[in-house]
């Protein structure tokens, strides 16, 4: 496995912040991004197995394709199914995290509302995902 995070985001907002907790790290992960459900699908349909991601962090509210869809698709190849995933909402609908906990994500995390709160959420994932 790559030391590597895929972020699937449609937030340009949230990209920032998730770029600048990583460049706040030592040893910063690779960041590999993509903005609709659809090109992340895509992407896990193709990635070989020696180049998996060591975590995927993906929001449900998606052009395209939903981050439920996603993780659906991730779940269902045997290639990706045991990828560590974390779905980070602004949804804090107890039925959105019940489908994406339903669907096999590792953890549902609120995202936090100060861009602070947000740089430590995302460097508390790298902490506990990839240490």
């Amino acid at each position: 496995m790559a030391r590597r995070i895929v972020l699937v985001d449609d937030s340009e907002d949230d990209r920032f912040l998730v770029q600048r907790a990583l460049g706040k790290l030592k040893q910063p992960p690779d960041l590999l991004v993509f903005r609709d459900g659809l090109a992340a699908c895509h992407y896990f349909s193709s990635v070989s197995s020696d180049d998996l991601p060591s975590l995927v962090i993906l929001d449900v509210k998606l052009p395209v394709t939903s981050g439920f869809e996603v993780l659906e698709h991730i779940r269902c190849r045997p290639e990706t199914h045991s990828l560590d995933v974390v779905v980070m909402s602004s949804s804090d609908e107890p039925e959105d995290i019940e489908r994406a906990l339903r669907l096999g994500a590792s953890e549902y995390t609120a995202k936090a509302v100060s861009p602070e709160e947000f740089i430590s959420s995302i460097q508390a994932l790298v902490d506990a995902y990839l240490s």
